[in-house]
């Protein structure tokens, strides 16, 4: 059945948690959620391990179940990436740590089972009201570069914490600007600590890290980051974050982000208008108009969100992106 020998009396729930993620393609924690909230890791996986039947489900969804569990724990990689993830010098988080990030409750059972994390963890644990996600495409415009920049060196100034996700574009820039700025900032990665994507933003992240940062990821060490993982890392963004800006945000229609995700949850959400000739300016200046964001031009601006009522800003009927499932093999980006 696996490569390692399993005995599920001698593990507790921090070793359950990770073997699940290790096992649950990334972004379908909810499948899994709702047997981890109602019973723990451990009860979980003595399930997944068992026969015969289970209260309040049907046999043939059971057995489903128990057999994609069996097949994959028998993957090659999941003993190596097993191993790796509970490394004396890897930090494991989950729900019961005081530095579990606070903000991820919401998600209810598509939070993550376990994260892993370096740096100046202790910022998690801080109020979600403190932390401001800045978020965009990756393919962004001079204008929407500087502007993140900008936008995330005076967030950082006022002493929020700046959150996005380390990808090309926006996202490294509004990183970058919280750095230069001698603030926090948050990366909410797509791979693995021992395997960060993209490849050619390592330096800044172990710069980021070493410097009062924190890296933080769903994906265990030894497993490398697929579409799945860049996807479900969005809803991660805007879980731990009190507002998302989004700068240049992508179309509706494309692959969900975390604007997405913040309306899915009832974050409050901004948008940086752009110019009016640039195709890029499109979709934040459609977010405004519909009523799903605020117009957001300076950190001022962001400032007075922070402190404004959820409910009172008119949401659109929102996109559930988080509860879609993430195929089980998802190719490596």
């Amino acid at each position: 059945m696996s490569p390692f020998d399993l005995n599920v009396g001698d593990i507790d729930e921090r070793t359950a948690r990770v073997l699940l993620t290790i096992i649950s393609p990334p972004g379908s924690a909810a499948v899994m959620g709702g047997w981890v909230s109602a019973r723990g890791a451990v009860d979980t996986l003595r399930h997944a391990l068992a026969s015969g039947p289970v209260d309040m489900h049907e046999a043939w969804e059971v057995e489903d179940w128990r057999t994609t569990i069996r097949e994959r724990l028998a993957e090659p990689h999941v003993a190596r990436s097993f191993f790796a993830a509970l490394a004396p010098d890897t930090r494991v988080l989950i729900p019961s740590d005081p530095h579990w990030p606070t903000g991820l409750e919401d998600l209810g059972h598509w939070a993550p089972l376990a994260l892993w994390a370096e740096g100046e963890t202790g910022l998690l644990s801080k109020p979600q009201a403190e932390r401001v996600a800045v978020v965009g495409r990756q393919a962004a415009t001079d204008y929407g570069l500087v502007v993140a920049q900008q936008l995330a060196h005076d967030l950082a100034g006022r002493g929020l914490q700046v959150v996005s996700g380390g990808a090309h574009g926006i996202d490294v820039e509004a990183h970058r600007g919280a750095f230069v700025a001698g603030g926090a900032t948050i990366v909410v990665m797509a791979g693995s600590l021992d395997n960060p994507f993209p490849p050619s933003n390592t330096d800044l992240f172990h710069h980021i890290r070493d410097n009062g940062g924190v890296l933080l990821t769903e994906t265990p060490p030894g497993i490398l980051a697929s579409n799945a993982s860049a996807q479900a890392r969005h809803r991660i963004t805007a879980g731990v974050s009190g507002v998302v800006v989004g700068i240049e945000a992508r179309r509706r229609s494309e692959t969900p982000d975390a604007c997405d995700e913040a309306l899915a949850l009832g974050r409050l959400l901004g948008a940086v208008p752009g110019p009016v000739t640039s195709e890029s300016s499109a979709p934040s200046h459609a977010l405004i108009r519909d009523g799903g964001a605020a117009l957001v031009t300076d950190a001022d601006d962001v400032v007075r969100l922070l402190h404004r009522d959820p409910h009172s800003m008119a949401h659109p009927e929102p996109p559930t992106p988080s509860q879609r499932q993430s195929p089980p093999h998802d190719p490596p980006l």
